[in-house]
């Protein structure tokens, strides 16, 4: 699973690649954006801990 399909599953179904990019470069602003960029945080933690679990 990539990125963009995990903040789709969260309810983000109609994401574009593009609107991702310009959420995370910064260029896009706004509630929506932070929503997302928090969305990224929380995904991103968890496939971390995903991996070490698997690591040790």
């Amino acid at each position: 699973m990539d990125l963009l399909d995990a903040i789709r599953k969260r309810g983000f179904k109609n994401l574009q690649p593009s609107t991702l990019s310009q959420y995370i470069s910064g260029t896009i602003t706004g509630p929506q954006a932070e929503t997302v960029i928090k969305i990224i945080y929380e995904i991103l933690e968890s496939w971390e801990e995903e991996k070490s679990t698997y690591v040790r």
